[in-house]
């Protein structure tokens, strides 16, 4: 696959997905574990800034959303750290990007977070 459409439409492709989630993350007041600048395109490991417990998001997107994404690798920052993995094809289309940026969001809300997630999803569209 990497072949036929080229290398660098596959990289694109992936720092494109990368940026548009990134952006989103941050329209809904969360960060990011490790600055942009030093980020690979496949992998975005999210920063709660202490607003809700990482664990508890990953379950709420499992269970609620058949969604699996991936906790924090690292005991000390389990509570604050959740990964969303980008990494194939799949994983980058809007429609994935989009939904759990919509799970995201209802969970904060569901948490009494004020988010703007409206903005959020217009991040991953545009």
């Amino acid at each position: 696959m990497i072949e036929n459409n080229g290398i660098s439409n596959k990289l694109a492709m992936h720092k494109n997905a990368s940026a548009r989630l990134i952006k989103a993350i941050k329209s809904l007041g969360l960060g990011l574990f490790i600055p942009e600048e030093d980020m690979a395109h496949g992998l975005t490991a999210v920063s709660t800034l202490g607003k809700f417990e990482a664990p508890e998001f990953v379950e709420f997107l499992k269970n609620k959303f058949k969604i699996q994404i991936g906790g924090s690798l690292i005991n000390e920052i389990k509570p604050t750290v959740f990964r969303i993995g980008h990494m194939s094809t799949k994983q980058c289309l809007t429609r994935n990007l989009v939904s759990i940026i919509t799970a995201l969001g209802i969970f904060m809300r569901e948490k009494n977070i004020n988010v703007n997630l409206d903005k959020a999803l217009s991040s991953l569209i545009s």
